[in-house]
């Protein structure tokens, strides 16, 4: 059985099945079973394909599929016009996140880091980029949606047994 760290896992082949996996991460992310897939395509959404609450707060994501072959990247004008339209948003955002399948690219992130520092300053929301090794990487923390993406079953251990375990509180050490 292939270890899920071991194996290269694509990005999926249609928009949709991306944010659907978006939808599913971000819900357990943000601890919010009420995360919805904002909108249909041709409607206006402003910058949003996924809102939900984090900790009281309304937070977003927009889902930007890119290539595989030939390769395309995700650039710091399409972060800009996201970014613009994610501020008419209502209500108002707290967290704004860009998931996409394009691979990490520090221009981009220092350029969203730029942006969340300026956006502090004026009480606007934070602004991240995920890029498709990043939800892989936070993907993994949930055995669950390996099984349901990605077909990608693994042991479950126990959860008093596990260290990295989330879903409950461990018990702590007796002296």
């Amino acid at each position: 059985m292939p270890n899920p760290n071991d194996v290269q896992l694509n990005p999926p082949g249609s928009w949709d099945e991306f944010e659907d996996i978006c939808a599913d991460l971000f819900s357990r992310e943000w601890n919010d079973p009420n995360v919805v897939r904002y909108g249909r395509q041709g409607q206006s959404q402003h910058g949003v394909d996924i809102h939900g609450k984090e900790n009281g707060a309304d937070v977003a994501a927009q889902c930007k599929r890119k290539g595989n072959w030939p390769p395309t990247t995700l650039t710091t004008a399409e972060v800009h016009e996201e970014v613009e339209e994610a501020k008419k948003f209502r209500p108002k955002l707290k967290k704004y996140i860009i998931a996409t399948t394009a691979a990490n690219d520090a221009r981009v992130i220092d350029h969203v880091n730029a942006i969340s520092a300026k956006h502090a300053k004026k009480g606007l929301f934070s602004v991240h980029v995920y890029s498709w090794n990043e939800i892989l990487r936070r993907i993994r923390n949930h055995p669950d949606l390996l099984e349901k993406h990605f077909d990608i079953y693994t042991l479950r251990q126990s959860c008093n047994a596990s260290r990295r375990c989330r879903c409950r509180p461990r018990p702590a050490p007796t002296a």
